[in-house]
């Protein structure tokens, strides 16, 4: 019987943040990869809040997968995990907005060229630096680098934003500028372009290289619609205060590690082929 290994890297979209493990990308992509005389073995790192390079570990294993931490990076989960046996080999990996800030992304105080800066560090050189060590690793291999969306819809109610700053202590509301919606809708936007702009030239500098040993890197855009982002309608993102399916599941994982539990949670609906995860990390 063929053997295909399917090895999963990054945040909580290829995690999975809040799902059922069948309704997890990798859970549908390895099904979807099985055939008649083939198996698919999963090698599943990736895990909410994960950095692409640095983020010190705390000295104990990783923690719970829905609970946000740097640690293990998405060059640490790559160094971890074993050579691959296999006939072939397909990558999932995403990341970028960890080292960016979700909260910065849609903070609409936070300075757009520093947004910028950050985004094209985070998604232009380190996501490339982690594509090679992907690519030195596994030579003969199809890697999948995943895109990010706009998390903000276009047109979100001054009501929501608010709370959402409130619940997730994203900036001071006194503080607000009187157009603050469409800063933060701006700051979302231009992430969502910038890292899709900066990842698809991570991803074509990184084929370019993999083709030497017959392997190839792709450059997948998640195909949400700006519509489709936090409070639109409809949306494919999360609500705040809404009922969590996981809430139990999760309230335990983070009480043991010593984390505050917010209750943070996106709607279920999703399409095939889209990501959809919520919290202060992703």
């Amino acid at each position: 019987m063929a053997e295909v290994g399917l090895y999963v890297f990054g945040t909580s979209i290829l995690w999975g943040q809040g799902h059922k493990k069948d309704n997890k990308i990798h859970s549908r992509i390895g099904a979807w990869l099985e055939k008649p005389g083939v198996r698919v073995r999963v090698r599943h790192y990736a895990h909410s809040g994960a950095v692409l390079k640095g983020g010190g570990g705390s000295g104990r294993g990783p923690l719970n997968g829905e609970i946000p931490d740097e640690w293990p990076s998405i060059a640490t989960q790559i160094r971890n995990a074993p050579a691959s046996t296999d006939k072939r080999v397909c990558i999932l990996v995403d990341g970028g907005i960890n080292d960016v800030g979700p909260f910065n992304i849609v903070n609409p105080l936070y300075p757009t060229g520093k947004l910028k800066a950050r985004t094209r560090q985070a998604c232009a050189i380190d996501a490339l630096d982690v594509l090679m060590q992907l690519i030195r690793k596994y030579r003969v291999s199809e890697i999948y680098l995943l895109g990010y969306y706009q998390i903000l819809s276009n047109r979100p109610r001054k009501l929501d934003l608010k709370r959402l700053f409130t619940v997730c202590q994203v900036c001071d509301i006194r503080d607000l500028p009187s157009d603050f919606v469409t800063r933060a809708v701006r700051n979302a936007r231009n992430f969502w372009n910038e890292s899709d702009r900066h990842l698809a030239g991570a991803a074509r500098k990184a084929h370019r290289e993999a083709t030497k040993f017959g392997g190839s890197v792709t450059f997948v855009p998640s195909g949400f619609k700006a519509s489709e982002g936090m409070f639109g309608s409809p949306t494919l993102l999360y609500k705040v205060l809404a009922r969590d399916p996981k809430l139990a599941a999760r309230r335990i994982p983070c009480s043991g590690a010593g984390q505050v539990f917010t209750v943070i949670s996106r709607v279920r609906r999703t399409r095939t082929g889209k990501a959809c995860s919520a919290t202060s990390r992703i």
